[in-house]
């Protein structure tokens, strides 16, 4: 998966890279608060049981967890 790929992968081998891919994420800086105030995908930010924050590696992580978990 992708944020396999980013986080994992690349963290491992070519930390530069992924600082690189990570910070040209076209995502602004309230995609938490976008997240939150969709119904459907709040239950995943609130039930969180590592809580997110406001970075981009959590925003891969839920957009991991929201896809691989639909039901």
């Amino acid at each position: 998966m992708l944020h396999d790929r980013i986080v994992k992968y690349l963290g491992r081998t070519n930390k530069a890279k992924k600082k690189r891919i990570l910070s040209k994420l076209p995502y602004e800086n309230d995609w938490l608060d976008t997240a939150r105030a969709n119904a459907q995908i709040n239950q995943w930010v609130v039930n969180a049981q590592n809580q997110y924050k406001n970075t981009q590696s959590d925003l891969l992580r839920l957009n991991r967890n929201v896809r691989c978990h639909l039901h």
